[in-house]
């Protein structure tokens, strides 16, 4: 289930790099038991745990002022949210309807629309509503892993699965597959890190069931970050 907001701007600067007050303006919106339960448990699989939602960049036209982002207040700026917990997404929905101002930093914005969707998706072409980043570790320290290389493949399917163990408690036994079409590489940073990923338009095919997660909880890793959002190729969140 997803949520998409239409909002006005109001007032200030949002940071350039703005993933993690987007993220804490989403935790805000929820109640506390909540808020608290996703950040310090999230959904065990193994000994990996999993936040289970994902959000997309802010659409929207601005300007830089410094190291900053001001938006126009004359036109609609877009962010969606999306989780397979419905409980998250129609708790999230509620509190922004009671209290439709949405703080990012110093920045403040209006809700005047929002839209919640529980969709069927199907395999096909998708693009990205924010970049999609895959990374191991090694020695000497992480490196993060480009579509175009086999390895991206092999780490998305496994991913996918473990999101849906830790939702439903078994994997299918076909992988999903993730092909590139048409994507290039974007560097953005999140509190101290500086993360590598991947914006465009990908092909993927696999089990439903593993479809509707990556779709649902985001594709790849750092999905509570702000990474990983698709949406199906010809549909817009401005419908």
């Amino acid at each position: 289930m997803r949520l998409c907001m239409g909002m006005k701007y109001i007032k200030g600067t949002i940071p350039q790099h703005y993933n993690h007050y987007v993220q804490a303006a989403f935790y805000n919106k929820l109640p506390t038991v909540i808020a608290e339960s996703l950040h310090e448990r999230g959904f065990q699989e193994g000994p990996r745990k999993f936040k289970l939602f994902t959000f997309s960049r802010l659409m929207g036209d601005f300007e830089r002022e410094n190291d900053g982002l001001k938006f126009d207040p004359k036109s609609n700026v877009y962010l969606c949210f999306s989780s397979p917990m419905e409980i998250i997404v129609k708790e999230m929905a509620k509190t922004i309807m009671e209290d439709p101002v949405f703080r990012i930093g110093k920045g403040e914005f209006y809700v005047d629309s929002m839209k919640v969707r529980d969709e069927t998706v199907s395999e096909g072409q998708f693009y990205t509503l924010s970049p999609v980043t895959i990374y191991k570790h090694v020695e000497d320290g992480v490196r993060y892993i480009s579509p175009y290389e086999a390895e991206f493949q092999h780490l998305a399917s496994l991913n996918a699965e473990r999101k849906l163990m830790a939702i439903i408690g078994r994997k299918p036994t076909t992988p999903l597959r993730v092909v590139p079409l048409q994507v290039r590489s974007v560097g953005v940073r999140y509190k101290k890190n500086y993360i590598i990923a991947w914006k465009g338009k990908f092909t993927i095919t696999g089990p439903s069931s593993l479809i509707k997660v990556i779709y649902e909880a985001g594709l790849g890793s750092k999905n509570s970050q702000g990474f990983g959002m698709l949406e199906v190729e010809g549909k817009s969140v401005r419908d």
